[in-house]
């Protein structure tokens, strides 16, 4: 991600996150405000975002480099460095929690859903948003822009299937609220890496496809 922080705020040029943002924002609008935390907040685009809508907010990022562009971007929020197994922030603190896009790099989620979990005030939110498994499955991996054409950097993905959410999400006490499903389209495959040497083949696999999952789970009170 230190690498991919020189392209990652580039508009309009990842997939994932225009499919994703379609979904999470609508859920975002309709929650309470109050204290919310971003984890894994990258560039800072959700933690803007709440901002802009009217939460104090806290993004945490395991990398300097996407810390850097997140305050040099909104520097009035706090951003603090941090890792999903150990977040910075008191129990019971935050009203709302968002983390994208960011899990499916993790071999197992239930670390940090417990941390989530933690965090949250009773009759919190978290609206957590994930690669979908499908996409994983058939070789979908974080690939970025490089200016090195001969090969395509990326970062790995692992496979989290709904029976696992559910089972991290039960055993730290959460309710699940809502689950959502994102599918790809000729305009977001066009994005992708591989559209440049092969643009049929490339929107033939990928839309129509499921790609993103997000999961709405509350804290009960």
């Amino acid at each position: 991600y230190t690498q991919w922080s020189e392209t990652y705020d580039a508009p309009a040029t990842n997939p994932a996150l225009i499919i994703e943002e379609a979904i999470v924002h609508p859920i975002l609008a309709g929650l309470p405000r109050g204290r919310a935390l971003d984890v894994a907040c990258g560039s800072g685009r959700h933690a803007c975002h709440l901002a802009s809508l009217g939460y104090d907010v806290i993004g945490v990022d395991a990398t300097p480099a996407m810390l850097d562009l997140a305050r040099a971007k909104a520097p009035q929020i706090d951003f603090r460095e941090g890792h999903f197994d150990a977040l910075p922030v008191d129990d019971g603190s935050i009203d709302v929690l968002t983390c994208a896009l960011a899990l499916c790099h993790e071999r197992s989620v239930a670390l940090a859903v417990a941390e989530f979990a933690r965090a949250l005030r009773p009759g919190g939110t978290a609206v957590v948003s994930d690669m979908h498994p499908m996409s994983t499955n058939t070789g979908g991996a974080a690939a970025f822009p490089s200016k090195d054409t001969t090969s395509v950097p990326f970062v790995r993905n692992h496979a989290h299937h709904a029976g696992e959410w559910f089972a991290a999400f039960r055993a730290a006490g959460l309710q699940v609220e809502g689950l959502d499903e994102g599918f790809g389209s000729a305009d977001t495959a066009a994005l992708l890496p591989s559209y440049a040497a092969f643009p049929e083949a490339t929107v033939r696999a990928f839309a129509g496809t499921p790609t993103i999952i997000v999961w709405t789970v509350t804290k009960p009170a």
